[in-house]
């Protein structure tokens, strides 16, 4: 089915390509090549009426769909204020998640030893390389709590 549209100088419902670009995408008052070319103006009795009939049409449909739309309206809202608490609950996790980290984080800054190793640090250095390997470095650490 061909999309037409309705000229608002000569009154008459034109296919697409009767209209320019520009004109088939005014809203309310085009007019088709032919109106242009010729000079005619919009004659605004009949696209008044044409707006007023398609105002009619619109707010009877309106009018209709009204008490559907006003349950899927509800539908939505409900559905809109469940997935705002989903998202509020995810957030709140993910700060507490965010907050968790970070003072265990401080934690272990405030517990880590800088500078020369004692006797028994190195010590637990060895048995750990020897009892993990060469390059578990995360596992050699657990068992040095003060590095």
């Amino acid at each position: 089915e061909t999309e037409t549209k309705l000229c608002g100088a000569c009154s008459n419902e034109l296919p697409k390509d009767a209209f320019s670009k520009k004109q088939w995408q005014q809203k309310q008052q085009r007019r088709c090549k032919s109106c242009v070319d010729s000079n005619r103006d919009i004659d605004t009795s009949t696209s008044a009426a044409a707006a007023a009939a398609a105002a009619s049409v619109k707010s009877s449909a309106q009018t209709s769909n009204s008490s559907n739309a006003n349950a899927s309206n509800a539908n939505a809202n409900a559905n809109s204020k469940q997935k705002q608490k989903q998202a509020l609950k995810q957030k709140q996790k993910q700060s507490q998640k965010i907050l968790k980290k970070k003072q265990t984080q401080k934690q272990k800054q405030k517990s880590v030893r800088t500078g020369r190793w004692t006797t028994e640090e190195r010590n637990a250095f060895l048995r750990g390389l020897k009892e993990h390997g060469k390059g578990k470095w995360s596992k050699i650490a657990q068992d040095i709590p003060s590095r």
